[in-house]
């Protein structure tokens, strides 16, 4: 289901259901056998809004997608994935000569759904009644400062001033080779996705290179990479205001400026916030993963995989003069965060066919993660009424002089926080058995440790969850 319609807004992935009332529901995501860090409130959760975790990733890279739920899920990745993991597999070069590829797409997003709204005199009406049954006289007080004389021939559009037509365009570059030795997948994307929100939007730039080398008869090295930048013009929503204002607080009658032009202050003003404070939020995302198969002897298979993923982002706010009533300058807060994500596994797998009839499946692997994440609030303060992310310079100064002054003081304050810091290692096995491909069996084992668990009790047995009904 998606989030809330912001262009950038998080998708909402249940598989099996909530199985936690305070935890995440959100399943784990894979892409070329990397667990990425998928944490929606990686930056926390600011402006009614989350980060989509996939919405770096370029859909025109997707080979395949697969759901693993229940026991299937849990044997392979153990707690990680209670629940439900989803498998992203992308594309990857193919034997034939040099090809390439152009693709675009172009659309345009609105909004599924526009609410009614009382007009100035239905809400008027109502105020007065609701004014006479609670036994006064004469005419209801109106908030803002508003009388009946003036808020009649007022009746403002919220809905209309913050919406528009977003348009949406996609622009992707691929390129596929391959020979009996090495097999290569290049591709480029740009797209940029208005939202229905006025000054909303997301644009991201991507790169991928997948690259299988065949070293021997018997021995594959594959290379998976990645780079992702997203930028999100963000705007506020729900409880932070803007088009939850424009639904709620923003009465009919009040409009955004007053008659001398300068904006209406005395009660909710979508369009105030929305042009006078300026969001921007920057995220990169690095990907690549190193694997090596070799096939001793028939039907063995050794797998030895290590990837890094790395995150960061910056999430810019800007409230300009006019929105913090300072008739010098605007202010400036900024939310750096990033974080490292490193992964190894060793697996053995063997097949072994009794007759045409039974199959066997026998696995045996390893698994090592570290995971670190971190951020803090960099109050940048006063600056010129512009978005400081216009002047990269005076930026970069303040953010030094910041780091600076913090080290200095005694004792030293930290001018970062751990949000996340763990490690954890797995062993596992697992036994596939079909019966003329048409019964199978799983039986599946599996014990991991984590600096999370308490100091007499560092390792555990993964228990599959509990299945619904009878």
């Amino acid at each position: 289901m998606q989030g809330n319609g912001l262009a950038g807004s998080g998708a909402v992935i249940r598989i099996r259901g909530i199985g936690s009332i305070s935890a995440s529901g959100d399943p784990l995501y894979v892409v070329d056998g990397i667990p990425i860090i998928s944490d929606q409130f990686a930056r926390g959760n600011g402006g009614a809004m989350n980060q989509n975790p996939l919405a770096s990733i370029n859909p025109s890279d997707i080979e395949s997608i697969e759901i693993l739920k229940d026991a299937g899920a849990t044997g392979i990745y153990g707690s990680r994935g209670a629940n439900g993991v989803v498998l992203i597999t992308t594309k990857r070069g193919k034997s034939g000569k040099m090809t390439f590829n152009y693709s675009t797409r172009m659309g345009a997003a609105t909004y599924a759904k526009r609410q009614q709204f009382a007009n100035t005199t239905e809400w008027l009406q109502l105020r007065q009644e609701a004014w006479q049954n609670d036994g006064k006289v004469g005419q209801a007080d109106l908030p803002g400062g508003y009388t009946f004389a003036t808020a009649s021939p007022n009746n403002t559009d919220w809905w209309d001033l913050l919406t528009q037509v977003g348009f949406i365009n996609e622009h992707n570059l691929s390129m596929t080779q391959g020979t009996d030795k090495l097999k290569t997948f290049a591709n480029l994307s740009y797209s940029n996705n208005e939202g229905y929100i006025k000054t909303n939007s997301y644009q991201r730039l991507s790169a991928r290179l997948n690259m299988d080398y065949k070293i021997l008869h018997n021995l594959k090295v594959s290379l998976n990479s990645g780079y992702n930048r997203g930028t999100n013009k963000r705007v506020s929503a729900a409880w932070d205001g803007g088009i939850g204002d424009a639904m709620s607080s923003a009465l009919p009658f009040y409009t955004p400026y007053n008659p001398d032009g300068s904006y209406f202050v005395n009660g909710a003003n979508p369009v105030r916030k929305i042009q006078e404070t300026k969001r921007r939020e920057v995220n990169e995302r690095y990907i690549g993963g190193l694997s090596f198969e070799y096939q001793p002897i028939k039907n063995l298979f050794v797998r030895a995989n290590g990837s890094i993923e790395y995150i960061k982002g910056l999430d810019n706010i800007f409230e300009t003069a006019n929105w913090i009533n300072n008739p010098d300058s605007g202010y400036a807060k900024a939310f750096p965060y990033w974080g490292t994500n490193k992964n190894g596994n060793v697996t053995v797998n063997y097949l072994k066919n009794i007759g045409d009839n039974h199959k066997f499946n026998f696995l045996l692997g390893v698994e090592a993660n570290e995971y670190v994440q971190k951020s803090y609030l960099f109050e940048i303060g006063q600056f010129a009424n512009e978005p400081f992310w216009k002047n990269p310079d005076t930026y970069k100064k303040r953010r030094d002089f910041f780091i600076q002054q913090r080290e200095s003081q005694t004792p030293p304050q930290a001018t970062e926080k751990a949000d996340g810091e763990y490690t954890f290692n797995s062993f596992f096995s697992r036994i596939n058995y079909s019966y003329k491909d048409k019964i199978a069996l799983q039986l599946t084992a599996r014990i991991d440790g984590s600096s999370k668990f308490g100091p007499n009790n560092k390792h555990g047995f993964s228990r599959p969850p509990l299945l619904h009904g009878h």
